[in-house]
């Protein structure tokens, strides 16, 4: 279970790092 929340976390972060880029390149 520990390495699933892992992998969740990293998701998450590259889900909000993406939103992030898109944002900037839609500005």
């Amino acid at each position: 279970m520990a390495v699933s929340t892992d992998y969740i976390l990293i998701f998450n972060i590259n889900i909000s790092f993406s939103i992030k880029w898109i944002s900037i390149i839609i500005d």
